[in-house]
């Protein structure tokens, strides 16, 4: 008769096997220095490496004495005290935790940049090649496709993740701010609702227009499972949005069924690129100028006959290029499309019109193939071909990046300057559907806001004016290779300026990246005194590649900084550092 035995556990099969795993003495003393010999050697390196531009090694002592600062303050040194009342022993011991955690994380941040990191620009390239290239498999920020593909990762989530508008995702949305980075408004209804009834008030018609992000589109060059023929593919919350807005009296403007039907013509999508193809966007901009004659709001105006010419155009997608990092590994080549500039009756090119009637407010699928910081060529992008299909002049303004409120903040510094709306009567608000899962949806309070009351920027000498002046505040552009675009602004509250302007305080802003690789402006430090030049940023942001170009907003919870002046600026070659 046979004998049986329990069946063990996995716990207890490790336990009985690596339980009698016996190391000596030399061996583990071997095993531990080669541990410590390969953690050790790269601080040293890196420190080495860095000590002719930053003392990265020595950059624990700038922390600490910002921590410092932070405590004296009663605030971080990033963001604005929380009350005028002089802060407590506890508020001010908080302040100085939240700059050393600050600090902590963009030395961590600095660490996995190619630009200051020998051994992620060591590294990073080839490995990336070899998982993505041998083993199919892609980073936190992007994900290989089938046949040459590649896809944004925060996209593809917000199709596959939970409902949106599900109660307990919200919950957990709102919860999600950490010392450094607050919480988003997770709910698109409440900003949507609250901008469409100001508009309403003032006889302006909106109309919301989510970009399909690719993977709704295109679901097949993710995975296999899925048959093109299908319709589109969208988070569960998405059809409860949609009737939500329109039982609300919303126009709601959904581009996806459109595209999918015209899947048999061809890709609608770029191969390694977040955006859609020329020839599809091109189609959505036929469609929307459908959609807003049928509303019958705006007045019969002679048709202006635009223009537009083909162009060739060849480039790395930014999801290869920029997240994956794979532009130069030749598993991405480039893609070509044909583009179609767009040119006004006069011959000149296309430039928005703020004495338009309509109104587009974007982002990067309203940007590509607009401006020259983005790959795909300029000129030819949805506002420019909606302008051509309307036969009419329409306004824009847009931001790459910056989530679905970015384009809205802008607008709303905007009217602090003057009314850019008064001869509004469509005001189109387009973002990247992606953005309904993940995005933050601020509220911006409109009825408030002092149309008109921002100061003029008071700019003498030609060719900028050189000042000096001590930060306040600055912002961080993100790290390189983090998002899918190259290029960022940031922003600087300057205080104490001196010099050949009658502005003692004012907001700044500078490149902060460029090329995915970060600026001088990057390592910036409130409480720090530089050296400027100065010029007028309603002038400066007249180039597209400005005006539409992600920028890293300042922390201004009472909208008291948008009323300072405004100016673009660029370091003076021997800026002066007061705080080491």
């Amino acid at each position: 008769m046979a004998h049986s035995h329990p069946i063990e556990s996995r716990e207890a099969v490790a336990a009985r096997e690596v339980g009698h795993t016996h190391v000596g003495p030399a061996c583990a003393r071997a095993l531990v220095w080669v541990f410590l010999a390969l953690i050790g050697w790269v601080a040293p390196i890196q420190a080495v490496i860095d000590a002719p531009q930053r003392p990265y090694a020595l950059s624990i002592f700038g922390g600490v004495a910002r921590a410092a600062q932070a405590f004296r303050a009663g605030a971080p040194l990033d963001r604005p005290p929380a009350t005028q009342a002089p802060p407590s022993f506890l508020r001010r011991l908080k302040a100085a935790n939240d700059q050393m955690l600050h600090e902590i994380h963009e030395y961590e941040d600095t660490q996995k940049d190619e630009q200051h990191s020998f051994l992620t620009a060591l590294l990073v390239a080839p490995v990336q090649t070899l998982t993505t290239g041998w083993l199919g498999h892609g980073n936190e920020q992007g994900y290989p496709g089938r046949d040459g593909w590649a896809f944004f990762r925060d996209a593809v989530e917000s199709l596959t993740g939970p409902g949106f508008l599900d109660d307990r995702q919200l919950e957990r949305r709102a919860a999600g701010g950490t010392e450094w980075q607050p919480a988003p408004q997770p709910d698109p209804r409440t900003a949507i609702l609250h901008f469409h009834r100001y508009l309403e008030n003032r006889g302006i018609q909106l109309i919301v227009a989510p970009a399909p992000v690719k993977a709704t589109i295109h679901p097949e060059k993710l995975s296999g499972r899925y048959d093109p023929h299908d319709g589109p593919i969208q988070n569960p919350s998405f059809g409860a949005w949609i009737r939500g807005l329109e039982a609300a009296g919303v126009t709601v403007f959904d581009p996806a069924p459109m595209l999918v039907a015209r899947k048999p013509q061809g890709d609608q999508y770029l191969e390694t690129d977040t955006h859609w193809r020329p020839d599809a966007m091109e189609a959505t901009a036929a469609a929307l100028a459908d959609a807003i004659r049928d509303l019958g709001v705006l007045e019969d105006l002679p048709r202006q006959a635009y223009r537009r010419d083909p162009q060739e155009i060849s480039a790395h997608g930014d999801v290869a290029a920029n997240l994956l990092r794979l532009a130069d590994s030749g598993l991405y080549p480039q893609q070509a499309v044909t583009i179609h500039p767009v040119s006004n009756p006069d011959g000149d090119p296309w430039a928005p019109d703020p004495g338009a009637d309509v109104l587009l407010l974007g982002d990067s699928f309203a940007n590509i193939y607009s401006t020259t910081n983005l790959p795909w060529g300029e000129g030819a992008g949805l506002a420019e071909q909606l302008s051509l299909e309307l036969g009419r002049p329409v306004d824009r303004i847009s931001r790459n990046d910056g989530g679905s409120h970015a384009a809205c903040r802008a607008l709303e510094a905007e009217l602090r300057k003057a009314d850019r709306l008064a001869p509004k009567r469509v005001v189109i608000w387009e973002f990247a559907a992606r953005e309904l899962a993940v995005g933050d949806w601020q509220v911006i309070d409109w009825e408030g806001i002092p149309i008109g009351s921002a100061a003029v920027a008071d700019v003498t000498v030609p060719g900028g004016t050189p000042v000096q002046a001590v930060i306040l505040q600055v912002t961080r552009p993100p790290r390189p290779g983090t998002v899918t675009y190259k290029d960022c602004i940031v922003e600087l509250h300057l205080a104490e300026i001196t010099g050949d302007i009658n502005d003692s305080e004012a907001v700044v802003y500078m490149l902060g990246m460029r090329d995915n690789q970060w600026t001088p402006a990057a390592q910036l430090n409130a409480g720090q005194s530089i050296l400027l030049r100065l010029t007028d940023w309603t002038t400066a942001s007249q180039d597209p590649a400005l005006a539409t170009m992600r920028h890293e907003p300042l922390d201004d919870p009472d909208m008291a900084l948008i009323l300072l002046p405004e100016y673009w600026a660029e370091l003076e070659p021997n800026p002066t550092d007061a705080n080491p």
